[in-house]
Formats: C-alpha cells, structure tokens, sequence
C-alpha cells in the first residue's frame, strides 16, 4: 500500500515568526508594555530602575526595535544617511568621524552609500534610503534632483556638504572650492613659480577638483602666467594617477617649475614617480597637494598642501541635524568652514 501524497508546504506566519517583542520584554521583567514603549522611545519618562530592568532584559533576550514600524507611527528611526563619493578617500573618512562623533552619543546610527562618483547611482541610492524615513539625509555634493524633491515633500532635514552651493536645498556646509585653488596658485607664485603643471581626476566627475583648478588658473591669469597643462588621469584621485599623470610629464621631456596636484593620494603619487626617476624635489622640480591629509603631512618629504578641516566639517553638521531634530534655532542654515596652506619640504621658500 502506497502512502498517500502529503502537502509539506509550510504557510509562512509573520506572527509565529519567533521574532522578539516588547511583550516578551514586558513579560520578562513584569512591567506594562506602554513602560517598555517609552524605555525605547521617551526613556526620559521612565524611572532609572526600570529604564536599568528594561535594558538588561533587552540585552538578555536579544530584543530588536523595529525601526521601519516606528517611521509608519512618525517616530525617531534614528538613523541618518549619508552618501559619499568613495570609501577609499581619507577626505570622506575623516569627515565620517566627526559627524559619527556627535550623532552616535545622541543615540543615531548612519546608513552610508557609496555612490563612485556617479550622480546617477547617488539618485538611485538617495531615494531607496529615503524609504526608510531616515530623520535626516547628508549628501557630499548636491543631492540629485528627484531626490531632493522627496526629501522636500516629506520634509527630512538635508546637509550638503563639502562645498559652498549657490543654491543649498536645506543645510550647507563647506568651502568654497574655487577661493581655495585661488589661495593655492597664490602660494605657489609667492615662491617663485612660473610653469605650472596640474594633475586631477576627471573634472566632468570630480566637480570640486574643477572648482579648485578654476580659482588657481585665475590666480594665473591675474599675473600673466601662462596656463598650466592639466593632466586628467581618472575618475578618482589616487597614488596611481598621480604616478601616471607624473609619468606622462616625464615623457614630454620638459618638466614645470611645480606640479600642483587636486588631491593629496596624486601629489604623494608624483613624488613616488619623482624619486623612482631621480627627479630631485624641490630644487628640479615642485610639488603640491590638497586636502591636508595624512599621507602628506607625514610623507618625507613632507608635501605642501591646502588643508580642508574635513572633521571639522562632519562635526558642524552633526550639530545642525541635532539642532533642526530638537527643534532649536539654526543661527546658520549656510556653514563655512576654513582651509589653510600647510608649506612643506616640496616647494621652495617664499619670496620675501
């Protein structure tokens, strides 16, 4: 006798999913679920007795807040987004740390994305974080247009960050990329430079690498200078771009006075490239960087360059989403922040 067929298909029930709740916190512990609810949502309402119970009890049983069904109820999710250019640039680690160094005391996590570069997947990324109504959005750069049409709609607080805009959608914090290149061409003419070379990533993609080489050809064109050969190697800055870019001058035969790089990753690249070659810096040859990063400052030689105050950067913006969450007045909705030349062992002297 043959066993009848049975139907082993089991109805997924999201009710006996084994997932822990409140209730199980509640019960654990004998406290009301509206007392475990304001634990995690108002602990400020709860005694210090029980807020201490509840916290055990959540560690204990492994409890996890359901973040998506607090942002239906118009709760806190506390979480923020944040999209960047690049995980390998230190500019955008740096600027990571102080924003993560005010949210996270303030019990916010960040949901990053790495958008390469590419305003397209930025877009793409933006709006998939938006539907988990983050309590706000950080963006380097503009926010693409779509979604910051969403952000406005559902009123989500937005710093964009890095650079001055003409026209911010909400928060802005930065510098004005342009006045930086300016005060870095002025640096190098200061020393005595007159044949300039530059070496960049590809400025249709690294928009303020473009603003930077806009202010310090200016600054060029104010002393009558001839216009530097720019060098576009990728679409991100590395120590590999700028041994090639440095490779290519090597290959023309005829070196500038002075190499002025849009990133610090090419300028230590360069100099890679010059002691490979025998290239003496600075008496044959100088060299310049940007963004005051670690690998400069503490390069030997080490490499002068314009330092961004990236931390700095986070932390003001930080400050600000705290601020527009808790309802306090925003002096600023426009942050500036500074920059400075850092002179270094790559350049000559300045000329007094």
């Amino acid at each position: 006798m043959q066993d009848k067929p049975t139907n082993t298909t089991i109805k997924y029930n999201k009710k006996n999913s084994g997932r822990i709740t409140i209730k199980d916190v509640a019960v654990d512990i004998g406290v009301s679920l509206m007392t475990v609810s304001r634990a995690l949502h108002s602990p400020n309402l709860v005694s210090k007795k029980n807020l201490l119970r509840i916290q055990a009890s959540i560690k204990k049983l492994g409890y996890l807040p359901n973040r998506l069904a607090g942002s239906l109820s118009g709760a806190s999710t506390k979480q923020i987004a944040v999209l960047i250019p690049s995980i390998s640039n230190a500019v955008f680690s740096s600027m990571l740390n102080g924003l993560t160094e005010i949210l996270e005391p303030a019990g916010f996590q960040i949901l990053l994305g790495n958008f390469r570069y590419n305003l397209d997947i930025a877009e793409n990324q933006a709006i998939a974080f938006l539907g988990w109504m983050p309590d706000a959005i950080v963006m380097v750069g503009t926010l693409p247009p779509l979604a910051r049409e969403i952000a406005k709609k559902n009123n989500v607080p937005v710093v964009e960050i890095l650079e001055l805009l003409d026209n911010p959608l909400d928060i802005n914090v930065g510098i004005s990329h342009e006045q930086a290149g300016y005060a870095s061409g002025d640096y190098l003419i200061s020393c005595g430079y007159k044949n300039f070379n530059i070496i960049t990533a590809k400025l249709n993609v690294d928009i303020r690498a473009a603003q930077r080489i806009k202010g310090f050809t200016q600054r060029l064109e104010q002393e009558k200078l001839a216009q530097p050969k720019i060098y576009e190697i990728d679409v991100r800055s590395s120590i590999i771009s700028g041994r090639t870019g440095m490779q290519k001058i090597i290959q023309t035969g005829k070196l500038p006075d002075v190499v002025f790089c849009t990133n610090d990753n090419t300028a230590f690249g360069v100099l890679s490239a010059c002691n490979e070659a025998k290239i003496s810096v600075p008496e044959t040859m100088g060299i310049m960087g940007f963004n005051g990063l670690d690998i400069a400052l503490y390069s030997y030689p080490q490499i002068t360059t314009t330092k961004v105050d990236m931390y700095n950067m986070g932390i003001k913006a930080g400050e600000t989403i705290i601020a527009r969450l808790t309802e306090k007045t925003i002096p600023l909705k426009r942050i500036e922040t500074n920059f400075s030349i850092v002179p270094g062992a790559t350049t000559k002297n300045i000329i007094k």
